[in-house]
């Protein structure tokens, strides 16, 4: 389960990593999902960009260029990727341990970005967390019922995957 949302279980557990320093970072995010005042903003963001700049050499060579280094006096000092990006490089900082896939409608079949996901825990507890405060705040369960392809029809999309974890989490037996 992941804390503060509710009983929202992610089918991938935790994954425990190698690395102490995502390790670490990953929990400070997900405290700070629970609780944005636990720890301020602006420093999360400049220590995760840290994280990122040592340990994605594509990211950090697009900072490079920018003449801007791992240390920024602010998170607004953090360059923004350009969505094409995503579908240029792997821009992940680690093994994903799932990768979603854009549909295509910009520039075809061919040229569909990805987005790779590390740590799966952060992204579910992310979701159940919004999804706990602002479309279930006076309850456990709900009715479900999803348009949606199932994440067994659609491995490669984030929206049938959120799906089937709200599906999993919020749904009551009468759901589909």
């Amino acid at each position: 389960a992941v804390a503060g949302t509710g009983g929202c279980v992610h089918e991938h557990g935790n994954v425990h990593s190698t690395d102490a320093r995502a390790d670490e970072i990953g929990r400070r995010v997900r405290a700070f999902i629970d609780d944005p005042g636990a720890d301020g903003f602006d420093r999360l963001a400049r220590d995760v960009f840290a994280y990122q700049i040592a340990r994605n050499p594509p990211y950090a060579r697009y900072c490079e260029r920018r003449g801007v280094g791992a240390d920024v006096a602010s998170w607004r000092d953090i360059p923004p990727l350009p969505v094409h990006a995503f579908k240029e490089v792997s821009l992940a900082c680690g093994s994903p341990a799932l990768i979603f896939r854009t549909s295509g409608t910009t520039d075809g079949m061919n040229a569909r970005g990805t987005h790779e996901v590390v740590d799966p825990t952060i992204y579910a507890h992310a979701l159940c967390r919004g999804f706990r405060e602002f479309v279930l705040p006076d309850r456990e369960r709900i009715r479900v019922l999803s348009l949606v392809a199932s994440p067994r029809a659609r491995a490669d999309s984030s929206l049938s995957h959120m799906s089937g974890v709200i599906l999993d989490a919020f749904g009551d037996s009468e759901s589909e």
